[in-house]
């Protein structure tokens, strides 16, 4: 892909696969944290507007680009299945939202039609952030977007027979990589080299890896996703529950896991940093991770790093 003037000096500063300040890549920072890694909350923002239901971000520079579903109605479970379908499609409305450090909205997109309108887990290709927005259940369809960042202009590219909720994407190797519901199928579309998908049809691949569900992923450059999620797993003897997030640096080659993380940070009310969006960058020796774990008002941006190695 080729990009000049303005837009090319732009994404200079804020694509996170190359070096980062301090030496050394992001990748490079992550392989070295450990499950003893000591993370510090430096800040935490809240939102000045209502996310609702929030899914998954990008920052670009000074920006962040947030997905979020806004539901006005919780799909409803039938006393049976009908079909692949165990609940009806509720009704809700899309939302991709451009916000800056401060918490403030500065644009609203709405995606989606009909009852596809749950957007996913996005990525950031260069020029165009991928984002998938499915029905609000298993196996439903999917429409896959491209969004300008310079027009915030959301475009069809080509639906999917599947419910996806997160998209990674890597122009380099030409790859763009799809989580289905659960994160328990992945997809690969090959893209030719004006960051097109060559072939839209694709076959799903059982994912490896069970500890978590993928909730966000984005390509950090050599063919690699960093994917972050949560599981929650219940004790039939204690009747307890116990939910545990953690990130995962997935091969989008053979789409199994490379590093990975447990991740035990919580909001004050007990959720996991990585329910949904996360965004992760090198600073300095270490990494610098974004989290924004919680819905509607009550929404923070929380800001913690770590030394790795540590």
């Amino acid at each position: 892909m080729k990009l000049t003037g303005v837009i090319a000096i732009f994404l200079a500063g804020v694509f996170p696969a190359g070096a980062q300040p301090g030496g050394g890549s992001f990748t490079e920072h992550f392989c070295r944290l450990t499950a003893r890694s000591e993370w510090k909350l430096t800040s935490s923002t809240p939102l000045q507007f209502d996310a609702h239901h929030t899914q998954g971000v990008v920052k670009l520079g000074d920006y962040f680009y947030m997905t979020a579903v806004e539901v006005k109605r919780w799909p409803a479970r039938y006393s049976k299945p009908l079909g692949k379908y165990d609940r009806d499609t509720g009704e809700g409305i899309g939302h991709l939202f451009k916000f800056n450090g401060r918490g403030e909205l500065l644009e609203d997109v709405i995606l989606g039609e009909g009852a596809v309108y749950h957007p996913g887990g996005l990525d950031f290709d260069g020029r165009y952030l991928w984002i998938p927005v499915c029905e609000y259940r298993p196996f439903g369809p999917s429409i896959i977007y491209k969004v300008d960042i310079q027009t915030m202009k959301p475009v069809k590219d080509f639906t999917v027979d599947d419910a996806i909720g997160a998209l990674a994407v890597d122009p380099e190797s030409g790859i763009l990589l799809g989580a289905n519901w659960g994160s328990r199928g992945f997809y690969r579309w090959a893209m030719d080299k004006s960051g097109n998908v060559k072939d839209t049809s694709a076959d799903m691949v059982i994912n490896p890896s069970f500890y978590i569900d993928y909730q966000d992923c984005h390509c950090v450059g050599k063919g690699l996703a960093l994917c972050s999620g949560l599981n929650s797993y219940t004790s039939g003897e204690l009747g307890k529950s116990l939910t545990i997030g953690g990130l995962d640096l997935v091969s989008m080659e053979d789409l199994r896991p490379v590093h990975q993380i447990p991740l035990n940070l919580r909001t004050l009310s007990g959720k996991v940093m990585t329910n949904n969006p996360v965004w992760l960058e090198a600073a300095g020796s270490g990494v610098r991770a974004f989290f924004i774990p919680e819905d509607d008002r009550d929404a923070v941006l929380y800001i913690y790093e770590t030394v790795s190695g540590l």
